[in-house]
């Protein structure tokens, strides 16, 4: 049942399939020992797996409002005493040159998954910043058990 729940779908070396018999079957080896009725449903879970379709909404949308608190309160660095500074990081995987790339940063704390609602400037791991701003950046939480959230984490890290 496509119903996008899921605990009815099963992520198979071929793609997404609905039964989980359909799903044992799909690592079953083959070789002539093997069981025909295992060899037959290997076989049918080829020809039903679909392949996973992600689809991201746009939930993470800017706020004016927040945009013009920033703007109207100084944003010098001695009024973040009291404030939690996370250090923004490139998910890129390849090592390229040092540059600094604008990227949606996301962090997870007690229990929830944080995504900043706008780009933010960061640097690959592998470099070494010459210096840092502390710098606001409006983000939108959801407890780490929210699929579509966990989507969202997962296509940044890509």
């Amino acid at each position: 049942s496509m119903s996008g729940e899921p605990r009815d779908d099963y992520l198979t070396p071929e793609g997404l399939v609905d039964k989980p018999e359909h799903y044992a079957a799909s690592y079953a080896l083959n070789d002539e020992n093997s069981d025909p009725k295992t060899q037959e449903l290997k076989t049918k879970a080829k020809q039903e797996a679909y392949q996973p379709e992600n689809k991201y909404t746009s939930v993470l949308r800017s706020d004016s409002q927040w945009q013009q608190e920033m703007t109207a309160s100084s944003s010098s660095e001695e009024d973040w005493g009291s404030e939690t500074v996370y250090r923004s990081r490139s998910y890129d995987k390849q090592r390229g040159p040092c540059a600094i790339k604008q990227q949606v940063q996301y962090y997870e704390n007690h229990g929830e998954i944080c995504i900043t609602t706008t780009q933010l400037p960061a640097c690959q791991s592998h470099c070494r910043g010459e210096d840092y701003k502390i710098q606001a950046a409006q983000v939108t939480c959801r407890p780490k058990i929210d699929q579509q959230f966990r989507s969202h984490r997962d296509h940044i890290k890509q």
